[in-house]
């Protein structure tokens, strides 16, 4: 009995030296809802340790620009009234009335999130995520979510990326 006990917590010391089994512990994060003032809902996201997060928000002019980064990575996630640009138009959009960017010719990529599905694809070094619309009026939540990338990508580091845009949520 004593030996399977020695065993155990020689298997546990290899594993905490080399690293195995090592625990994430991720990180939340709520922006400061000033873009709340012009419709938009004050959002919270998780993100692994080693990204750092900024926040460039303005009371009187009702944004917030988060930004999160790590290793040349910078997640952009804009909340701001824009002219201009509006909703991503794919060549499944139902059809609206408004503002939008056609990306009807774009070769895309899927991925569920907490703020319902989205489609990203790469220009250039900047990967561009639109919620994929489902009906004829569109509710924006962003304005606006990137993730700019060096030119050689680190699929562990996309990925966590990735993590952090699935779990951007509303704050009820």
């Amino acid at each position: 009995m004593k030996k399977n006990r020695l065993v155990l917590v020689l298997v546990i010391l290899i594993a905490v030296v080399l690293g195995v089994g090592q625990v994430f512990r991720e990180k939340r994060y709520t922006t400061k809802g000033y873009a709340t003032k012009v419709g938009f809902s004050k959002l919270t996201f998780s993100y692994h340790p080693g990204w750092e997060v900024t926040e460039d928000a303005s009371l009187e002019k009702s944004f917030d620009k988060i930004k999160v980064s790590k290793n040349n990575y910078v997640i952009n996630i804009n909340q701001e009234l824009i002219a201009g640009t509006g909703t991503c138009k794919f060549k499944d959009s139902p059809l609206f009335n408004g503002p939008s960017r056609d990306f009807t010719q774009v070769k895309f990529d899927e991925l569920d999130s907490n703020l319902g599905e989205m489609r990203y694809f790469k220009d250039v070094q900047t990967y561009i995520f639109c919620i994929k619309s489902t009906k004829e009026e569109i509710g924006y939540e962003l304005s606006d979510i990137t993730i700019q990338t060096p030119p050689q990508v680190n699929e562990k580091i996309f990925t966590e990326a990735l993590d952090v845009i699935k779990s951007i949520k509303k704050v009820e």
